[in-house]
């Protein structure tokens, strides 16, 4: 019978597809790495020259200068998460390596059911995730083509304006913009979704961690409980054990998260706070044209999707993580042996205090903050509405 390997060809290959075309996966070769790598970094810099030469060039007012900023910083957020992975890239292979690990610990214990139920959960947010970004970017590029569709369906003595998807000066390529329409078009459609899977690539990626540990959380009270079936101090204490080492391997994996992605999310909470409240201000700005409102409309539900992605997994490996010692005060202590006593005691202190995600070492993600960020963000862009 084939093996199954949860990457290659089970609950997590969408998130290996994902990673791998922007040559994030640690599995890959070097050099497929390397030539993916230079790639997306050479596409990324071909539109962002000229999107700064739109900026310094052609933008006399703040008004004008508002679209290219939340361009600019949404190529930003893309970018730190794609490098921090990639920073991180001997980490991530041994996170990866470990999820084997614990599949392979579990596969003859009746907790691996729940593994399969988290590695489920941790599959279907990234499709969610998926739908949700690639629609709302979807809607955000459409808007380009409206004016070349009533072109077709309710001609004019000339063609009307065309509408570019980003502010872009292709002059400083010596190109033409509205003779090569399609062809520029084109480069910002494919550029926009290579920042989009470096978001998607990396927050899924978070998410199945973050599913992972909280199924190894679970599974330590699943252990627990069974202990009542076991009237022996033998099998009592081997059972303790065994919990022991599956909520260490789970604590490992929670502090991984949070040494290697605390900064990034520093620097994207800043950043979608601000983005949230300019890309308000641009649907202000365009509030006589219904077309771009609902562009911008659809661009700042992404965004508030994408920073409750973010909060939600770190909510979620907040309350697992302090359910342990809930399960380990619900134990039958008393008849429990001493050996088994003191195996379970260090289990009890190192799961009172709860395992949880920051922003920067210093801000919790979880719901609560989640409406922080959007109060914040709410009063960022009344100042700037003010202010205009």
């Amino acid at each position: 019978m084939k093996k199954v390997d949860i990457f290659s060809n089970g609950y997590y290959r969408n998130n290996r597809i994902l990673m791998t075309l922007i040559g994030l996966w640690p599995e890959s070769s070097m050099s497929e790495k390397i030539c993916v790598r230079i790639s997306v970094l050479v596409l990324m810099i071909s539109i962002m020259i000229p999107q700064y030469a739109f900026l310094f060039r052609k933008c006399n007012n703040l008004d004008d200068m508002v679209f290219g900023i939340i361009a600019q910083i949404a190529i930003a957020v893309g970018f730190a998460k794609y490098y921090f992975v990639v920073t991180n890239m001997e980490r991530v292979g041994r996170a990866l390596d470990q999820i084997r690990e614990d599949w392979h610990i579990l596969e003859n214990s009746p907790a691996i059911t729940t593994a399969h139920t988290y590695a489920a959960r941790g599959s279907f947010g990234t499709k969610f995730y998926m739908l949700t970004v690639f629609c709302s970017a979807s809607f955000f590029s459409i808007t380009p083509l409206k004016q070349v569709i009533l072109d077709r369906l309710s001609p004019l003595n000339e063609s009307r304006p065309k509408i570019f998807m980003l502010d872009a000066d292709y002059s400083i390529y010596g190109i033409d913009a509205n003779k090569l329409y399609y062809s520029t078009l084109l480069h910002s459609y494919f550029t926009s979704m290579i920042v989009m899977n470096m978001i998607v690539s990396v927050d899924t990626f978070v998410l199945i961690i973050v599913e992972h540990c909280c199924g190894l959380f679970k599974t330590v009270g699943i252990l627990l409980k069974g202990m009542e079936l076991h009237d022996s101090s033998d099998g009592q204490c081997q059972i303790i054990e065994n919990a022991v080492v599956i909520h260490h391997r789970a604590i490992l994996l929670a502090e991984f998260i949070e040494s290697s992605f605390t900064m990034m999310y520093g620097f994207v909470v800043l950043v979608s706070m601000i983005l949230i409240s300019i890309t308000g201000l641009e649907s202000i700005i365009k509030i006589d044209d219904v077309a771009e409102v609902i562009r911008f409309g659809a661009f700042s539900a992404g965004q508030l999707v994408h920073l409750l992605f973010m909060s939600l997994p770190g909510q979620e490996l907040l309350d697992h993580s302090s359910q342990v010692s809930e399960e380990v005060y619900g134990c039958n202590w008393s008849s429990i042996s001493a050996t088994g006593r003191r195996l379970i005691s260090i289990m009890l202190m190192r799961s009172m205090k709860p395992l949880g995600m920051t922003a920067g070492g210093f801000y919790a993600l979880h719901l609560e903050n989640y409406g922080n960020v959007l109060r914040t963000s709410f009063s960022y862009f009344t100042v700037m509405l003010s202010n205009r």
